[in-house]
């Protein structure tokens, strides 16, 4: 194939991906002088039967149609379709960068602000994809290209081959669907697409929640076999992110959940709608990133559960220890609203075995029964004496 030109225009130079529908070659645009990528229809090894082949073609120039109506910085630019010596082409924008799939290969789970950031550009192209009427169908990390610059790369979306008009714009029936096999990538399809039901917007929300979820993680939301991962997507709910990483936000965790609900009515109504739940998951980051460290300001003041600042340790030195002492961390009383002290405070105090308490400690923390027992004791030897002489 190398070398080989289509239509005496798209020289093919270097093999850059294969897949079910054929490969991808890095081309030269010979007439207009520009590297473009050029894919290939050509079946993987199996694919003999007429009717699959015929419905893979199909597919194919669905694709062409389908790409070509959308224009959005996130999506991949197609220029340009056709057939050579009965091998049908398509011709697009070479992209210069790698896939989602080849960085979570190489590094596994990603910093937390590319991967709000690239699956806040993927909302935008299934935005304009969705108002098109065009709902993709295989969102996976293959699919998603970054490029750019560490820190400020950008995502962009490919491969609209398995791309559906919601509404009936070809009289084909095997346009929509086969009855022999649901399209799409089982580690990323909604429940509904193995139900063989209708598809919408919101299954590509279902998608990129589970590509969301692997960028935090590391790991597809659901692994194993393919009958154990399609079991998982129609009856199970993921484990959240945070259990993984337990920095990230609660924020974070409901709205993975939510693009992840097993019912299509629970999920985000659209992408506008889950771009704007993505920022402000981001904007909630940032702020909590500004108040622990607040510049010229000194330390910011500590979250419930977390160590205050240091103090100097004033436990007995008979203790041992050697570690930096914080004080526990109790919550300011409100106006008007008691805070009595309980023995619970007085463990978590002492968490020292060897450091024991004085009278005093604890005659401060316990101050109603230290005086009830001060004053009982000798009350009730006075009784037993009375006792004793009546009983004479």
């Amino acid at each position: 194939m190398r070398g080989r030109r289509l239509q005496d225009r798209y020289e093919l130079l270097e093999l850059l991906g294969t897949g079910g529908m054929g490969e991808v070659w890095r081309a030269g645009d010979l007439r207009l002088g520009r590297e473009v990528a050029v894919k290939v229809f050509m079946p993987q090894r199996g694919v003999t039967d007429g009717t699959d082949r015929d419905e893979l073609l199909a597919r194919f120039h669905r694709e062409a149609r389908s790409a070509a109506a959308l224009d959005c910085p996130h999506i991949v630019t197609v220029h340009d379709h056709g057939t050579d010596s009965g091998t049908p082409f398509l011709v697009m924008a070479l992209v210069h960068g790698t896939s989602l799939h080849e960085v979570l290969r190489d590094t596994g789970r990603v910093p937390l602000t590319d991967a709000l950031r690239w699956t806040a550009d993927v909302c935008r192209a299934l935005e304009s994809a969705h108002t098109a009427g065009v709902v993709h169908r295989d969102i996976k990390p293959a699919n998603i290209m970054v490029e750019g610059a560490e820190g400020d790369s950008r995502a962009k979306v490919v491969d609209f081959g398995i791309a559906k008009f919601v509404e009936a714009r070809s009289t084909d029936p095997r346009l929509t669907t086969t009855g022999r096999m649901p399209f799409g990538s089982v580690l990323y399809m909604a429940p509904e697409q193995f139900r063989q039901e209708g598809v919408d917007g919101r299954t590509d929300l279902y998608a990129l929640g589970c590509v969301l979820y692997e960028l935090l993680v590391g790991r597809p939301p659901y692994t194993g076999s393919a009958a154990g991962v399609m079991f998982n997507h129609l009856h199970d709910v993921p484990l959240r992110p945070s259990r993984a990483r337990p920095e990230l936000p609660a924020c974070l965790d409901r709205l993975v959940l939510d693009l992840m609900a097993r019912d299509p009515t629970d999920r985000p109504t659209d992408a506008a709608r889950a771009l704007e739940r993505i920022r402000d998951v981001a904007r909630a980051v940032r702020e909590n990133e500004s108040a622990r460290v607040a510049p010229g300001r000194g330390a910011a003041p500590a979250r419930e559960g977390e160590p205050g600042p240091h103090v100097e340790d004033r436990r007995p030195a008979s203790s041992g220890l050697r570690t930096p002492y914080h004080p526990p961390q109790v919550p300011a009383p409100r106006r008007g609203v008691p805070t009595p002290t309980t023995p619970s405070t007085a463990r978590r105090v002492w968490c020292d075995p060897e450091w024991t308490p004085t009278a005093a400690q604890i005659s401060r923390l316990i101050p109603d029964r230290g005086r009830r027992g001060t004053v009982l004791l000798p009350l009730a030897g006075v009784l037993i004496v009375v006792v004793i002489l009546l009983t004479r």
